[in-house]
């Protein structure tokens, strides 16, 4: 019995299309730094905040943002990109002459207050 079992599905040349097959993708919102372990792309403690940049196929919005947070605590602010193109995203951070600056995908630094995420300054690198 087994072995007509087997020889049924090795003669079987029925394919699931990938379509058929869909992996329900429930977005996260994070609010606590907790909630970016396994997420987390880039990270760094500067003057007692703790910055975060997630993965891009992290399951978040906030994937394109920075994030801040108390140390190991909650969410202070989120920075988003300059531009609202689809592909911009914050990539790189930086500390120039004692400032934060965030660099986006679409060439825009962005020097910020670390305490509140305010953009002091905008500045076009391309």
């Amino acid at each position: 019995m087994l072995k007509k079992l087997i020889s049924y599905f090795k003669k079987s040349d029925t394919e699931i299309p990938s379509d058929d097959i869909k992996e329900e993708i429930i977005p996260i919102h994070i609010t606590r730094y907790g909630q970016t372990q396994g997420l987390r792309q880039w990270e760094l403690r500067y003057e007692g905040i703790q910055l975060v940049i997630l993965k891009r196929n992290s399951p978040s919005p906030q994937s394109k943002s920075l994030l801040a947070f108390k140390p190991y605590g909650d969410l202070i602010w989120e920075l988003k990109p300059h531009t609202k193109q689809e592909s911009d995203c914050i990539d790189t951070v930086c500390i120039r002459n004692g400032d934060l600056i965030a660099c986006s995908y679409s060439c825009f630094n962005l020097k910020i207050d670390y305490k509140t995420g305010e953009v002091f300054e905008t500045h076009y690198t391309k």
